[in-house]
């Protein structure tokens, strides 16, 4: 580690691609059961009972274990005094947890309104 708090090319790098992947998992596998119905093309949003199919219920549950997966990774890297992506501390914080969650909100309601315009 150099003295400036910033790590070497090598072990960072590693850990920060690890923590990135598994965030980035959940998000990718929710958007592929909303969007599509893996293999067919079919939609979720064009018919709710393709939410019944075997894919995309292993697809939502595969997707839903990366979140206790990221949650525990962040508190190895902290427990092993490694960098961490977000460590589990921040989401203490009031302020934080408020801005993340009107960030989500806001991201959900641009997806949305970009779906109904690109359908006119």
């Amino acid at each position: 580690m150099g003295g400036d708090g910033y790590l070497e090319y090598g072990v960072g790098v590693f850990v920060v691609r690890v923590g990135v992947s598994v965030s980035l998992a959940f998000w990718q596998l929710l958007q592929s059961v909303i969007l599509t119905d893996v293999g067919s093309s079919r939609t979720l949003s064009a018919d709710v009972d393709n939410i019944k199919t075997a894919k995309t219920i292993a697809l939502l549950v595969i997707g839903l274990a990366t979140v206790p997966a990221f949650v525990c990774w962040m508190n190895h890297q902290v427990k092993h005094k490694r960098p961490a992506l977000i460590p589990n501390s921040f989401w203490r914080d009031f302020s934080f947890t408020s801005i993340c969650i009107m960030i989500l909100f806001n991201t959900a309601v641009t997806n949305g309104m970009e779906v109904f315009a690109s359908l006119l």
